[in-house]
């Protein structure tokens, strides 16, 4: 037993040195390492600094490393700055972002290096950054707007894209507008019911913002409310827009006919003047369902309803019905 007990200690001892002897090696290796990338980075020439560059994202390991090249960064020439703090982001560090915050919140800090660390953050940060990052999307320095975006759609944490559907309700219109749009490329289905209350909203830009997410995220299942947006949006280009928006959603269903037939149970819930108000989003999504209700009101002695009706047909998605507008208009 005590020799088996020896045994253990000297493999334990002899591991151990390993361990310690490869963590010496990688020290030194990136020692090394560093003192190569510091000349690149600092060449004139674009192509040695890409050089170094890629030796910052895939060959300088550790968080040791990381704190070296962060302290390398104000040593730089500005666009040198950026390109290494944007490679740091690539590494995906998150011991890194703490000093990139204080980056973007410096306001001694070049707008180029800025905007660079804001993009940066997109990869190594969370949800405790959407603050800072969504006041930036009104920033006046075009820079860091265009990177807060970038950032918004890249970052990651359970909660992130729940708050962010939540400033949807909450932010200026123009931040609204940009959030919904940062969650569509986010392809944050969650989204969409903070979507559909958006589409029935007062201000008409964010409305027609909502119902064109709609139109790429949503499914059948948001057809009846997608309808109460057609309706809400305002007769004109907003209403085309939104009818449009509603179309693409049915067009993701296989079969024509049941495009229609998912659609109408919703329409002839509403009243008869909304009803008429939908012969045109009708005509969009096409099927027999929609042609049966747009042939009612072409044959109806009211002249106002026959004239929906025909501008309805108007809209069809294909030409299988181009013989029946001839006639029409004949």
């Amino acid at each position: 037993m005590n020799c088996f007990r020896w045994v253990c200690m000297v493999i334990a001892f002899v591991l151990s040195w390993v361990v310690v002897s490869a963590a010496q090696l990688q020290a030194q290796e990136n020692e090394e390492l560093m003192v190569l990338v510091v000349e690149l980075l600092n060449d004139d020439d674009i192509d040695m600094r890409a050089v170094g560059l890629e030796q910052v994202r895939t060959e300088l390991k550790g968080e040791a490393a990381t704190q070296q090249l962060l302290a390398l960064v104000p040593k730089l020439k500005p666009t040198a700055q950026a390109a290494l703090i944007i490679a740091l982001g690539d590494r995906g560090d998150a011991s890194a972002r703490l000093a990139l915050v204080e980056i973007v919140t410096n306001n001694s800090r070049d707008a180029t290096v800025k905007a660079a660390a804001v993009q940066a953050i997109g990869a190594l940060g969370s949800e405790a950054d959407l603050p800072m990052l969504v006041g930036l999307l009104s920033s006046s320095t075009p820079e860091l707007k265009a990177a807060a975006r970038t950032s918004l759609v890249q970052l990651r944490g359970r909660e992130t894209t729940r708050a962010m559907s939540t400033a949807i309700a909450e932010a200026t219109p123009a931040i609204r507008i940009a959030i919904m749009e940062i969650l569509v490329e986010r392809r944050a289905v969650e989204a969409l019911p903070d979507f559909l209350a958006a589409a029935i909203g007062n201000d008409g830009a964010v409305r027609s913002a909502a119902m064109k997410a709609l139109g790429q995220l949503g499914t059948p299942e948001h057809l009846p409310g997608m309808v109460n947006g057609v309706l809400k949006a305002e007769p004109g280009k907003e209403r085309e827009a939104a009818e449009k928006a509603l179309m693409f959603v049915c067009q993701r269903i296989e079969n024509v006919d049941d495009r229609a037939a998912l659609l109408l149970p919703a329409i002839e819930k509403l009243s008869p003047a909304d009803q008429l108000s939908l012969l045109s989003t009708l005509g969009r999504v096409g099927g027999t369902g929609s042609l049966a209700v747009i042939e009612g009101k072409i044959y109806s002695a009211n002249a106002r309803e026959h004239e929906l009706g025909v501008r309805a047909m108007c809209n069809w998605p294909d030409a299988s019905i181009a013989n029946r507008l001839l006639e029409l208009i004949n």
